[in-house]
Parts: structure tokens; C-alpha cells; sequence
């Protein structure tokens, strides 16, 4: 009975699964696309500055007081240097982008490293 179902609606079945599959890689990507700032990595994006930010120090005696003006890193469209969040204190300069959902990763120059807060 159940076998002859199954080949009854066999076209039917496999279109429904289908539809659920597609559905749930849909909303998956979503979930990811939240997750990862809408495909976004502002840490790698970020971290092209630093040695633009190094040299003007080196050259100037002081770290500069903004990133807009600096050069932009190639194929970085849907970035925006304010994103970074750029801090800069006479002992160094930090970055804060936001990483997840709720987290920030904090980039500290004294220490040369990304934290996750």
C-alpha cells in the first residue's frame, strides 16, 4: 500500500524535498550572512592599514588621527575605513570591528595582535 504511494508520488516527493533543501540552504546562508558581518572581514580589511599607519608614525613622529585618507586596499568595494573604528593614542593606535553577532575583535598595536572581546 505505502510502496504504491510512493510511486504514485514519486515526482512530487522528490519535489518537495527539493524545495525543503533549497529553503534550508536559503535560510542557512542568511544565519551565516548575520554571523559574519554580511560576508565581511574587517579584521583582514583593517590589518591593511597598520602599515600605512606604521609608516606615517615612523615619518611624522606621531600616529595619524584618522585612516580615511590613507590608500584604500584593492577589490575592498563594500568596506569603509570608518568601519575600523580607528583609535590613536600617542603610545599606539587600535582598531575595533565587529566580529559575529555580538562580539568586537580589538586590535591593539603595542602588541601586535587581534583580541576577541
Amino acid at each position: 500500500m505505502i510502496s504504491m504511494w510512493l510511486v504514485k508520488h514519486k515526482k512530487k516527493l522528490i519535489l518537495l524535498c527539493g524545495i525543503v533543501l533549497f529553503l534550508g540552504l536559503i535560510y542557512f546562508l542568511f544565519i551565516y550572512y548575520l554571523v559574519t558581518n554580511g560576508f565581511r572581514n574587517y579584521q583582514k580589511f583593517c590589518s591593511n592599514y597598520i602599515p600605512q599607519i606604521e609608516s606615517y608614525q615612523a615619518k611624522h613622529g606621531i600616529y595619524p588621527s584618522a585612516i580615511n585618507d590613507f590608500e584604500k586596499p584593492s577589490f575592498s568595494w563594500r568596506y569603509d575605513a570608518e568601519e575600523c573604528n580607528y583609535i590613536a593614542d600617542p603610545d599606539g593606535f587600535s582598531f575595533q570591528v565587529a566580529d559575529g553577532l555580538f562580539g568586537i575583535s580589538i586590535y591593539i598595536s603595542k602588541e601586535k595582535r587581534w583580541v576577541y572581546d
